[in-house]
């Protein structure tokens, strides 16, 4: 047990100090993945407790506290983390799979067995639905870049000419002096 909190307090401080990088893509996508790592590193983690408590018969009373646990984190991940919808299905499946083994082994959980398993359903199609939502807001945000470029090329040349404007010389006077 303590080598298990420790090893969450060791996520979580990774969390911490894993800092976002400034403007540079190569960077970024280093630390996106090194952020997935300790993701999926907790999933994992939280996976090793939840089987621990499903298992072990000192923890009878600790089981549904952990399930509701487990129901919530996979909540927030199928919403938190839609935007990879590959890698948070991962983490989903990671966290859900002591539960779906240790309640269908046993036929006196059969109930809850089904409870878990009509709820992952349903968690799959809200990350489904917020991963769909989420290329939405990428669409019309990549829309409306094009329209705001459009604008600001239409302001700076003549539509009859091809030209450069007035505006465009002001504006190119303006940042040479």
């Amino acid at each position: 047990g303590a080598l298990i909190f420790a090893g969450f307090l060791v996520l979580a401080a990774l969390r911490w100090l894993i800092r976002p990088p400034a403007d540079n893509p190569v960077l970024q996508r280093a630390w996106l993945d090194k952020q997935w790592a300790v993701v999926g590193a907790t999933a994992m983690l939280w996976a090793v407790v939840l089987g621990w408590t499903l298992a072990d018969p000192a923890f009878v009373a600790s089981r549904t506290a952990a399930l509701l646990s487990t129901i919530a984190y996979v909540t927030a991940a199928a919403h938190t983390f839609s935007m990879r919808r590959g890698r948070a299905l991962a983490c989903i499946a990671v966290m859900y799979l002591p539960a779906l083994y240790f309640l269908w082994r046993d036929p006196g959980q059969r109930a809850a067995a089904v409870a878990i398993s009509v709820y992952l359903a349903y968690v799959v199609l809200a990350l489904a639905s917020s991963h769909a939502e989420y290329q939405r807001r990428l669409d019309i945000d990549g829309e409306l870049r094009l329209q705001r470029d459009r604008y600001e090329h239409l302001s700076r040349v003549d539509s009859l000419t091809q030209l450069d404007n007035r505006r465009h010389f002001s504006h190119v006077l303006d940042r040479l002096a």
